[in-house]
């Protein structure tokens, strides 16, 4: 019976799960937990024979989380999170941000809240829930932001940071030896791409721009991966291009240029008008 293999489920193997996940690759997933790559691989095994069904498909990049294994670990990080507070004094504050929220942003809400917050991984698209049920005080989005209505009547909105987009690619990449690169330049490329689940309107954003300027590309989707996985990809393909701010950091052998009419990544603040306290 289903209800019988899920029984066997247990905590540890959704934190290994979410920690594959999350890294991208096994062999990192099995360097941050501190267990040999093949103990993971058998204990993965076993959670898609308990689930009973494919989580991961395997590329030559790493791994990527099938439909039914994005559905998990949003259950897991939602089961992890809400295990971790039992019993746990709460800080201060505690902040929701994106994952890939840069260094930047993140020193503009220390120097905003004080050193007593703590940053909680959190999805765009869940953070007004989590903030109407208390899960956190207030949370960092990536823009822009819909009109929630009523529902969210009791919450301020502040654009928080704003940066133009310009191209990361790799070293190989024909654009490699350009200063500059326009819309145009971009035709042919694939683009390195995200969950669009995790901020559908930021997805929309970027989407509209590239429709504007008559670039169409394949969407490469690598997310939830890490930026090191990226520049790996970007090392690889050079056909493959990501948009990203200036000031994140990159590893060898890719190049940031900048962007003619760039579109923009926005960070929006969300708090409540009367900020609670612990």
């Amino acid at each position: 019976m289903a209800s019988a293999r899920l029984d066997q489920i247990s905590v540890l193997h959704l934190r290994y799960y979410l920690a594959v996940v999350e890294e991208g690759t096994i062999r990192a997933a099995a360097a941050r937990i501190g267990i040999s790559q093949p103990s993971l691989s058998q204990q993965l095994s076993r959670l898609e024979k308990h689930v009973g069904t494919s989580l991961l498909r395997r590329s030559h990049t790493g791994v990527i989380p099938t439909p039914a294994g994005l559905e998990l670990a949003d259950i897991a990080d939602e089961t992890i999170r809400a295990l971790g507070r039992l019993g746990t004094p709460r800080p201060h504050i505690q902040l929701g941000v994106p994952r890939g929220t840069r260094s930047t942003v993140l020193t503009t809400l220390l120097s905003k809240f004080g050193a007593d917050v703590e940053f909680v991984q959190l999805d765009t698209a869940k953070s007004f829930a989590a903030l109407r049920h208390g899960d956190v005080h207030a949370a960092a989005v990536r823009g822009p932001v819909a009109d929630h209505g009523d529902d969210d009547a009791g919450l301020r909105v502040s654009l928080l940071d704003e940066v133009p987009l310009g191209v990361l690619v790799g070293s190989n990449s024909p654009l490699a030896s350009r200063t500059a690169v326009t819309a145009r330049d971009l035709a042919g490329h694939r683009l390195c791409w995200f969950d669009e689940r995790r901020a559908p309107l930021y997805a929309e954003s970027i989407e509209r721009w590239c429709g504007r300027h008559g670039w169409q590309p394949a969407l490469v989707v690598m997310d939830p991966g890490g930026a090191g996985l990226h520049d790996d990809a970007l090392r690889r393909h050079p056909d493959l291009v990501a948009l990203r701010p200036a000031d994140e950091m990159h590893g060898e052998g890719v190049s940031w240029l900048p962007l003619a009419d760039p579109p923009t990544e926005q960070i929006y603040l969300i708090e409540a008008s009367t900020r609670r306290r612990s």
